[in-house]
């Protein structure tokens, strides 16, 4: 799962399954030519596969670009070995206000703790495989990673992965791996800090949207022309100035 800065997050879920009996075979290989390759419940129920399931949706996030990926079967004897392989985008977290209430949508909720610090907390609402206690449950031989944006500083992390076990937060990681089957209480929480040159940049990237949205709007002739008197007014008065 590759986490971009803007919350949002590439996932790909690989799934190693055997295949036994010929007659098998053959429905895997028909399926290959007749299922739709961007929904998953026809291949869950024809191929009678309950691990074949994306692990993050629901209510609380949002996803698109569903793809299934299968791989032709390696046979052996009268059995077989494939991979099928699904490929989705969960979209950036978003806030929805209704009334009085706020809902958080995403992998991610976003906080801005300091003007150039973003801090990111794991949404375990968005993972399917979680039970009332907020335990992640992954099935037998899984592994789950997490391939984090650039400069990102771990600040909570628990269960603490096995690769990590000497480390304590905060420290800065690229990659985090889990393989046990119950992740107790599952919660990663870690922050990433701007350099001042790209806040610097944000921020005249910022005026120039602001400046392109008043010209385009009703607004727009009186705006440019004031632009446009204040940028002479300068000029000429640092023409003065040099004479003088």
């Amino acid at each position: 799962m590759y986490i971009q800065e803007d919350g949002s997050a590439s996932v790909a879920e690989e799934f190693s399954i055997y295949i036994e009996g010929e007659e098998s075979i053959t429905l895997y290989e028909e399926s290959l030519i007749t299922l739709s390759r961007n929904n998953i419940q026809n291949w869950f129920y024809k191929l009678q596969l309950p691990d074949l399931i994306y692990h993050i949706g629901g209510k609380d996030v949002e996803v698109d670009n569903l793809a299934i990926l299968p791989e032709p079967v390696q046979k052996v004897y009268k059995n077989g070995y494939t991979t099928i392989s699904i490929t989705y985008t969960v979209l950036e977290p978003k806030t929805i206000k209704n009334n009085e209430s706020t809902q958080y949508i995403g992998l991610f909720i976003l906080e801005k703790t300091k003007p150039r610090t973003t801090k990111y907390l794991l949404n375990r609402q968005a993972f399917l495989n979680t039970n009332d206690n907020g335990d992640l449950i992954l099935s037998p031989n899984t592994k789950l990673t997490l391939l984090l944006p650039k400069n990102s500083k771990i600040t909570t992390i628990y269960p603490l992965p096995h690769t990590l076990k000497d480390s304590l937060p905060p420290f800065y990681v690229s990659t985090i791996s889990w393989t046990k089957q119950i992740l107790p209480k599952f919660t990663l929480e870690f922050e990433i800090e701007d350099t001042l040159e790209s806040e610097i940049v944000g921020f005249f990237n910022s005026i120039q949207y602001k400046i392109n949205e008043k010209i385009q709007g009703s607004e727009g002739i009186p705006t440019l022309i004031i632009l446009i008197i204040v940028v002479v007014s300068i000029v000429y008065l640092h023409k003065i100035n040099k004479k003088e």
